[in-house]
């Protein structure tokens, strides 16, 4: 294979996914596109199970890389990839058939930077909280975004280079950040054709709030790199209200005190409702999508309790 004729890089980093890599790159092989045009790099970070061998087996090239964030595995991905888009996806993803020929349609228009969609949830098997998050996180057409998830994102080798990729020091919003970065300069579409479906999305509400609150661990460190974006401060500062006022409930209660009760509970409870009512919206009010408020609630809890960890700000 020509190494010039590649269009793209497709990266996945991996650590012990044996139970979800081979659904992935399976996915990846019925793409309707040229498969001399593709390449599929499958970045293993200290896998103990059959990761490795799997991929190699289905035909991808695998780097062993270790004791790297996610954003590093990334990256070390990208500095290997010969094709002119980066298609980053994780291994508990599968592909929409029309992925990436619906992505390259984008990258027709050259000021188009990056291309993806939030993660659709398989038809069956799934739970209420699993519905919820993802109808609110949905968008029905396609849309300029200032970031993407990055389970589902293509983008400009030539971008991603200038702007030095990921930030490897980053636990988590990694996607945000560089996102952050690219629209500044470029534009970035979220385009729901361009479709992956996540196996690995929280089932219930515990695993929601540990998901989110490992998501916090990194939210303010990425202020450093890509600097304060208005449409990020909602998920800046809600938190710490929430969090503060449910330290004020708790002071209410023991001074039995009915004022700094009630005021701490309407402050608790109106940052959800914000975020609520924006999330209708884009997706209607009917009774099926009331518990949106339950989760925003539990977002902004588990957020906040993730600043409580000083790391959080090294």
């Amino acid at each position: 294979m020509n190494r010039k004729e590649i269009k793209f890089s497709i990266i996945i980093p991996a650590k012990n996914e044996e139970n979800y890599i081979v659904g992935c790159l399976e996915g990846i092989r019925r793409l309707s596109f040229n498969p001399d045009q593709i390449e599929v790099i499958v970045v293993n970070n200290n896998s103990t199970d059959q990761t490795g061998v799997y991929a190699e087996r289905l035909g991808a090239r695998v780097l062993n890389i270790g004791n790297r964030t996610i954003g590093g595995l990334r990256n070390a991905g990208a500095e290997v990839a010969s094709g002119e888009f980066l298609a980053f996806i994780d291994a508990d993803c599968i592909p929409d058939k029309e992925w990436l020929k619906n992505a390259l349609l984008h990258f027709e228009n050259t000021k188009v930077a990056a291309v993806g969609s939030k993660p659709f949830l398989p038809e069956t098997g799934t739970t209420w909280v699993e519905r919820t998050w993802s109808l609110m996180k949905q968008m029905p057409k396609p849309c300029e975004v200032n970031w993407l998830s990055s389970c589902n994102f293509i983008v400009r080798k030539t971008v991603f280079e200038n702007l030095q990729g990921f930030d490897p020091e980053l636990i988590t919003c990694e996607d945000a950040d560089i996102g952050f970065r690219i629209s500044r300069k470029w534009t970035m579409i979220n385009d729901p054709s361009v479709k992956v479906i996540h196996l690995r999305e929280p089932k219930t509400l515990i695993e929601f709030f540990k998901k989110e609150k490992w998501h916090g661990a990194a939210n303010y460190k990425g202020l450093r790199r890509h600097g304060l974006v208005l449409k990020e401060i909602p998920s800046l500062v809600f938190p710490i209200i929430t969090g503060l006022c449910l330290v004020g409930i708790i002071i209410g209660v023991i001074l039995t005190s009915k004022m700094v009760l009630f005021w701490a509970v309407f402050l608790f409870v109106l940052p959800g409702l914000i975020q609520t009512l924006r999330a209708f919206k884009r997706v209607g009010i009917s009774l099926k999508n009331i518990p949106i408020f339950l989760l925003y609630i539990i977002y902004n809890v588990a957020r906040f309790s993730a600043i409580l960890n000083l790391k959080t700000f090294k």
